[in-house]
């Protein structure tokens, strides 16, 4: 029965999901993300070890993700940050995400793409929570190409409509690229 789930490309060997969506997560745990010395380093939450991005702080966190192999190539990848507010304080958080992305033997661009957002705080402490905003365009990108990315809590950095105006801390749990999947793994070990 499940080899009538899939079928196989006899030229590229590549093993196929039927015409349907599977979706699948990137994931990247905060203790796998570094923080550059640019940036305040995010403060530690000693119940649990996790990364708080502090109020009135601007904080960063660096990852870099590499396409996966069972990805379906050319579709666009939509990024998520997993996240808790450590107090019931009314107001916005404001976050920014920026990525650059290159195939194997392909150059990085010099200036970063960006999405910055404004999230009411949710007024539950500990309370799981997620935004996602955007999609990564990913057209003519090849399998294992590599994504850098930057998480910033703005802080008193943003002003205007991008004001971070949350007086609380807030817990950075992971960050996850939904993508979509149409196959199991690839015939090719990557693309140049």
């Amino acid at each position: 029965m499940l080899n009538a789930m899939f079928k196989r490309d006899p030229v590229t060997s590549t093993t196929y999901y039927p015409a349907k969506t599977n979706w699948d997560d990137l994931r990247f745990p905060i203790s796998g993300l570094k923080v550059p010395s640019v940036a305040t380093a995010p403060g530690i939450d000693l119940d649990d070890g996790m990364a708080l991005f502090e109020t009135g702080k601007t904080t960063l966190v660096t990852g870099f993700a590499q396409i996966p192999h069972d990805w379906w190539e050319g579709r666009p990848m939509k990024p998520h940050v997993h996240f808790e507010c450590m107090t019931d304080q009314p107001g916005n958080i404001s976050m920014q995400l920026d990525y650059k992305i290159a195939d194997i033997k392909g150059l990085y661009p010099e200036i970063w793409d960006t999405f910055s957002v404004v999230i009411p705080a949710n007024l539950t402490p500990n309370l799981h929570d997620i935004f996602g905003s955007g999609s990564l365009p990913l057209t003519g990108y090849h399998l294992s190409a590599g994504i850098k990315f930057r998480i910033w809590r703005q802080g008193t950095f943003a002003v205007g409509p991008f004001a971070d105006t949350y007086l609380g801390d807030w817990k950075l749990l992971e960050y996850d690229l939904h993508y979509e999947r149409d196959k199991v793994g690839s015939g090719l070990e990557y693309s140049i």
